[in-house]
C-alpha cells in the first residue's frame, strides 16, 4: 500500500485509483452501438454527438480497405486505411472519428473480405 500520494500534476505523474475510478464512471455514459453495417454503404451521424468508429475486418486474398468522411453524401476524404500482404486469415483495423452531421463509410479497394465487427461509440 502507497500513502501520502499528492493529486498528480505533471502528464508524467501515475494516476490515483480514485481519479481512474472518476474516468471510468464518465466512460460508462457513452453509448456504443454494434449496428448492422454494411461495406461500401454511407452513413451518417445523426446523433448531435462526436462518434468515434472501429471496424475489424479480416483479410481474404489481399484486401485494401478505405475509411472516408466528409460533409458531402458520398465522402472522398480518407481518414482511416489499411493494406492487406495477400495472407488470407489476417485481421485488419481501423478506427476514426466523425463529427456531426458528417457521412462516412469503409469500403473495399480490392480483394475479398470477412467484416469481423463494426463498433460506435457516441461521445460527450
Amino acid at each position: 500500500k502507497i500513502t501520502g500520494l499528492d493529486a498528480p500534476a505533471a502528464n508524467a505523474d501515475a494516476a490515483r485509483k480514485i481519479d481512474v475510478d472518476t474516468v471510468d464512471a464518465k466512460l460508462d455514459d457513452v453509448s456504443q452501438a454494434k449496428p448492422t453495417r454494411v461495406l461500401g454503404t454511407t452513413y451518417q451521424n445523426t446523433g448531435g454527438k462526436i462518434r468515434m468508429v472501429t471496424v475489424t475486418l479480416e483479410q481474404l486474398n489481399g484486401s485494401d480497405f478505405l475509411a472516408e468522411c466528409d460533409t458531402n453524401s458520398t465522402p472522398t476524404t480518407v481518414v482511416g486505411s489499411s493494406y492487406g500482404d495477400g495472407v488470407s486469415g489476417q485481421f485488419q483495423h481501423i478506427t476514426f472519428i466523425v463529427a456531426p452531421s458528417y457521412y462516412y463509410r469503409v469500403r473495399r479497394i480490392t480483394g475479398t473480405d470477412l467484416l469481423g465487427n463494426w463498433v460506435e461509440w457516441d461521445l460527450h
